[in-house]
């Protein structure tokens, strides 16, 4: 063999043998990643649910104590420039009262029961005289009484003329919630709470309804919640045109079940839709659509101008097309999908973890400030762009450097592959927060939203078609908006019912949650005279 020979021969041992190393490095990547996989899902049926981090995780997250310092130093220098205002963007906590009996609320009305000393016992033991009273001592027992049906009847007066009993007069008569019904407003809003903010099953209404004293089937109750959401179409519709006026929205979608007679042996599902208006709008609004498709945010979408806080759905594709919209990404979907890939990239996704720990950091901190200075919306949302741009800016940088970086390092099909590609595809739309002090850093606002239907599938567990879908969307607007102020949703939904039956021509201005005057005040006193008679 000659020395060119040996030096091919050579040459060519020394290809294999890097290809061959590369191959070993995939074929040990992909070992770990398929060993990550099935630690993740044996662990996950047993794993909990949160995603916080064990005292070990925190223990490599030290180094982020040293970056807050900084921060709290500079945040320091900016209090200077706050404004102090009455209005807080943040209502203070209320103090919690530390053991003992809680006391029993003001509010609430009494009643009063003398309890008088005996006979025998109002002659003095010592000298025979008798005891006269000099006070009371008082102590308080909390009650109830259950709730029961009565019937108000009304009484239309007929006046005619006597002598040629013409020209009948009669009183008009009474108002209804809904037209030919014999349900009044406080019966068809107790159903619905029931239903919508309870999640009682029509079923389980049923029942507790009969043990108040009157039985009302579940076919009837549906009627009455079906009449009723017709009466609210005109307060629901402005509700939706004043969160499109926003200039923040923030939206999610859950599925439910739902009946469907061309489907069978299996109940398909369909959608729900959320829309949350920012702090110049504060409303909520639902949306039913039969399926996940992207006609249905579009429809809804296709007249608003702002930010729109979403997941990455490809379906809001369409809206973002219009150039109207502009897409704002929610950190919280980013943190989960890091968080998931602990089990088989733990100090790699430690440290992503501990970049998005960062930014919310700079969050809670403007949060604080708003708080300690007594800050406006406004003024809180300006304080906190500022932070942001300060701040934020140089964590996200670096963050992104470290994920182009460490995305040629890791396998694309493993967690931490996906969650790096997920984080870069959609880098441009994490980034919105930064050209405005209302848009939040995640999504979790509508999520929390949609929380509650979550839970009222579990009860009810599915929509009685799609006027039932309709119907749930239509009470979901008007219980959250109402909860969204600190209104009472059964006293709310029952004088909005009555004051719409009694002048159809009522302005819906007027009965926005932020605009309605509670005036039942004398609902309940009147009903305990009715209790007396």
């Amino acid at each position: 063999m000659t020395d060119i020979d040996s030096q091919k021969t050579i040459a060519e041992l020394t290809t294999e043998v890097t290809s061959l190393k590369a191959e070993l490095r995939d074929a040990q990547k992909l070992i770990e990643y398929i060993g990550a996989e099935l630690r993740t899902l044996r662990a996950k049926p047993y794993a909990a649910k949160g995603e916080g981090l064990s005292d070990e995780q925190l223990h490599l997250l030290l180094k982020d104590m040293e970056i807050d310092q900084a921060m709290r130093h500079d945040v320091a220098s900016l209090e200077d420039s706050a404004k102090e205002v009455v209005q807080a963007c943040r209502p203070e906590r209320p103090e919690v009262q530390k053991g003992g009996r809680r006391k029993l609320p003001d509010h609430l009305p009494r009643k009063e029961i003398v309890l008088s000393v005996k006979q025998e016992e109002l002659l003095c033991q010592c000298c025979g005289g008798e005891k006269r009273k000099i006070g009371t001592e008082a102590s308080e027992q909390l009650e109830i009484v259950p709730a029961k049906f009565f019937v108000v009847r009304y009484l239309r007066e007929k006046f005619a003329c006597p002598k040629c009993a013409e020209q009948v007069s009669i009183a008009p008569p009474a108002p209804k919630p809904i037209p030919r019904g014999n349900a009044g407003s406080g019966v068809i809003a107790m159903v619905a709470v029931s239903r919508f903010a309870s999640h009682l099953p029509w079923y389980r209404q049923e029942n507790i309804l009969a043990r108040c004293g009157h039985t009302v089937g579940r076919s009837t109750q549906w009627s009455w919640a079906f009449r009723g959401a017709k009466v609210l179409e005109p307060l629901i519709d402005e509700l939706k045109r004043r969160v499109l006026l926003s200039e923040v929205i923030w939206t999610d979608d859950t599925p439910v079940k739902i009946q469907d007679k061309k489907v069978k042996k299996r109940l398909p599902e369909s959608r729900i839709w959320t829309y949350r208006g920012d702090s110049s709008n504060p409303y909520i609004f639902f949306e039913f659509t039969r399926t996940r498709r992207r006609d249905g945010p579009k429809t809804i979408l296709d007249l608003f101008n702002g930010y729109l806080v979403a997941d990455a759905y490809a379906g809001y594709d369409c809206v973002y097309a219009s150039g109207n919209v502009i897409e704002a990404a929610c950190f919280a979907h980013v943190r989960r999908k890091f968080f998931e890939s602990l089990g088989g990239a733990g100090p790699i996704a430690l440290e992503a973890l501990l970049h998005i720990r960062q930014l919310y950091r700079v969050e809670q901190n403007a949060e604080k400030l708003c708080r300690d200075q007594k800050l406006s919306k406004t003024e809180f949302h300006a304080l906190r762009l500022q932070m942001r741009r300060r701040y934020s800016t140089s964590r996200l940088q670096e963050f992104k450097a470290w994920l182009e970086k460490q995305k040629e390092e890791q396998l694309p099909q493993s967690r931490i592959g996906k969650a790096i590609r997920y984080t870069l595809k959609n880098w441009t739309a994490l980034n919105s927060f930064l050209e405005n002090g209302e848009v939040t850093l995640d999504n979790n606002l509508a999520e929390n939203i949609l929380r509650k239907i979550a839970l009222g599938r579990k009860n009810w567990l599915f929509f009685g078609g799609e006027e039932g879908g309709r119907v749930a969307a239509t009470y979901a607007t008007i219980i959250a908006s109402a909860a969204r102020h600190g209104l009472d949703p059964f006293v709310y939904l029952r004088d909005v019912f009555t004051r719409l039956s009694q002048d159809p021509k009522t302005p819906i201005a007027t009965l926005l949650p932020d605009e309605w005057e509670d005036k039942t005040s004398g609902y309940y006193e009147n009903l305990c005279q009715l209790d007396a008679a």
